[in-house]
């Protein structure tokens, strides 16, 4: 509401920044949400056990798709800005945009496969809202006969993002296949649990 304000009065640096807004506070409230989910784990596991795969798959990653969302549309106004308060040429803005999108696409994959995987690991929702995003922008400039160089870059994002998505879907299947298998029992465990039920009451200590 406040940007469509500033819009009216032409104010496109005020506009872009109340978009930029929303992307930090739902990205705190995703922070928010990934913490108090680990912290108190041991005591939802507890009391309500459901509670934690609804809250990753539903409410974590609803918050993503939400948070990447609006980071795409508050870049796409960086965009803006860059073209009508910068003087940038309208193919270079739009390269500028793209690149932020890879880049911010790239940490968070390292992050989410790497440094914070126990955080971000249930949050699917990211690289289908990328690709959407993506893929509204490829068609608005597809043409066969005049195929513009950014045009070419974001298809090769959302190719990128669609091998971003089966790495990390796959590596996450294998991941839950690993936790799933029984621990196996030590052999001298077991030999001696037998040995002390096979022994008569009175011989045994």
């Amino acid at each position: 509401m406040c940007s469509m304000i500033l819009w009216d009065r032409h104010d496109i640096l005020g506009a872009v920044l109340s978009w930029w807004l929303i992307p930090v506070l739902s990205f705190y409230m995703l922070y928010i949400s990934y913490s108090n989910l680990i912290k108190y784990k041991t005591a939802l596991s507890i009391i309500s056990p459901g509670v934690i795969p609804w809250t990753r798959y539903l409410t974590q990653n609803g918050l993503a798709a939400f948070a990447w969302w609006s980071l795409l549309h508050a870049t796409v106004g960086f965009g803006i800005l860059l073209k009508y308060k910068a003087g940038m040429l309208d193919a270079l803005a739009g390269t500028a945009v793209l690149t932020i999108v890879c880049l911010s696409t790239l940490i968070w994959f390292v992050l989410q496969s790497f440094l914070l995987s126990k955080y971000l690991r249930s949050t699917f929702s990211v690289y289908a809202i990328l690709i959407l995003g993506l893929g509204s922008m490829f068609t608005r400039n597809y043409s066969v006969s005049d195929l513009p160089a950014n045009t070419v870059y974001c298809g090769f994002l959302m190719v990128l993002m669609t091998i971003l998505s089966s790495v990390h879907l796959i590596s996450e299947c294998l991941r839950e296949n690993e936790s799933s298998k029984p621990v196996a029992l030590e052999p001298y465990v077991t030999f001696e649990c037998s040995e002390t039920v096979s022994k008569p009451a009175g011989a045994q200590k």
